[in-house]
């Protein structure tokens, strides 16, 4: 904001943008980068429905919408939705599976985050993007083994997915099928 002589005054508003619905009991939930609620009400079902989905989060929204979730996996998963948002389609994306909480001092840094692709086949990505955890690969090279991964077999589930595929190894990418059992259910 800037004030001006003679009297005016110059607002700049920036407004935030939705880059994930949150999916909990309740319905889903808009969040932006930061995983600041949106307002729900503003988003109709089909709207919602084209939007990347946050899933495994157990926690409700600390407050009203213009307010951080309150919890440190919507922030990671939103995130997350953030930077490959320019690849979500082509990777043939469908969510960002948070893990489960397991102790109260948890930070953002020490949560491992899964990608699940349309098809049923589930990318271990690792940490948040920026996350300065030592042995961490780079968000840059990540998205770069999955592009080498797509440019080799053709997609996540190819040749006879759906496979669980780790990407954050320093050498290579590791895969092995998914039985119908883990499908549904993830390591962390």
């Amino acid at each position: 904001m800037r004030i001006r002589f003679p009297a005016r005054v110059d607002v700049a508003l920036r407004y935030r943008r939705p880059v994930a619905m949150v999916e909990v009991k309740g319905g889903l939930f808009p969040v932006d980068a930061d995983g600041v609620l949106l307002p729900p009400a503003d988003f109709s079902v089909s709207e919602a429905r084209r939007y990347p989905l946050i899933q495994n989060v157990h926690s409700t929204p600390q407050g009203p919408a213009g307010t951080n979730w309150g919890d440190i996996v919507v922030s990671a998963g939103a995130r997350l939705t953030a930077v490959l948002k320019p690849y979500w389609k082509r990777f043939h994306l469908a969510a960002v599976r948070v893990p489960n909480r397991t102790r109260a001092n948890t930070t953002i840094n020490d949560l491992v985050l899964e990608l699940l692709t349309v098809r049923g086949s589930r990318i271990i990505w690792g940490r948040v993007p920026g996350s300065k955890h030592p042995g961490e690969l780079s968000t840059e090279r990540k998205i770069g083994r999955l592009e080498k991964y797509l440019t080799d077999f053709g997609g996540f589930d190819r040749p006879h997915g759906p496979y669980e595929i780790d990407i954050r190894h320093w050498r290579e990418i590791s895969r092995r099928p998914l039985t119908a059992a883990r499908r549904g259910r993830s390591r962390r």
